[in-house]
């Protein structure tokens, strides 16, 4: 509203209706919400500007113009007021009946590795949308989302531990010193995996296997000259010492 108020003092308009409609729409495409604005004209007599020198003894020649002035004022203290009201307003959820109010939501804030953990898998990359068709399966998809989620606070703690006293993991696009279960599954998107099947089994070997995502395989003790043998349910039941050779 400052800046359309900046705008209009510099214009002059040949009529009062002309000013005022086009300081309404230039309010109305910032939206004064919080604060009161009404434009004003007031009338002007400007002379007329020819070229060449005037004449002697002829009154200059003159219009009516009409500035616009636009007095900004604080008029919606309560409306702002009842705003952040609304916008500091959350509803908390808990079985937990034992607490006030003020105690919950301390217990809530003090949980923040709980809270990252559920916005981790929460996340569209790790699981889509989808309809469970009934709700026992809910419950199921809690526990595995929770068995996925401490799988990945274990993968992160041993890579971090393991990369504690050693050069920063440089990433194809960053250079990492402590990486997150994020950062590490992205570490697998460029990696290459060769499948050789038969009626009952499949062997999966490394292909191509990146510097990063060979200290990251380092770090976790997964070896990478050794394939993995699983059945057609997709159980890993063991690994072997795989020559590419013999594929």
């Amino acid at each position: 509203m400052t800046k359309v108020e900046k705008k209009l003092s510099g214009k002059h308009f040949q009529g009062s209706a002309d000013g005022e409609q086009t300081a309404t729409l230039l309010l109305e495409s910032v939206g004064g919400h919080w604060h009161a604005a009404a434009p004003t004209m007031e009338e002007k007599d400007v002379p007329v500007k020819r070229r060449g020198r005037p004449k002697a003894r002829v009154p200059m020649e003159t219009r009516m113009e009409y500035p616009v002035t636009l007095p900004i004022t604080d008029s919606k203290p309560g409306a702002i007021q009842a705003e952040r009201a609304r916008r500091s307003t959350f509803i908390l959820l808990t079985s937990d009946m034992m607490p006030d109010a003020k105690t919950a939501l301390q217990q809530y804030k003090g949980q923040d590795p709980n809270e990252h953990g559920f916005q981790w898998t929460k996340s569209p990359v790790h699981l889509s949308a989808f309809w469970l068709k009934h709700p026992s399966r809910v419950a199921d998809l809690s526990y595995l989302l929770l068995l996925a989620l401490q799988f990945a606070r274990f993968m992160r703690a041993l890579v971090q531990s393991e990369l504690e006293d050693q050069p920063p993991l440089e990433l194809p696009y960053r250079t990492v010193k402590r990486p997150s279960e994020t950062v590490i599954l992205e570490a697998w998107h460029d990696s290459d995996m060769q499948r050789q099947s038969n009626e009952s089994l499949s062997r999966y070997q490394w292909t191509a296997v990146l510097p990063c995502q060979r200290r990251l395989l380092d770090a976790l003790g997964v070896p990478i000259d050794r394939g993995l043998i699983c059945n057609s349910s997709g159980y890993i039941f063991g690994t072997k010492e795989l020559k590419r050779t013999s594929w």
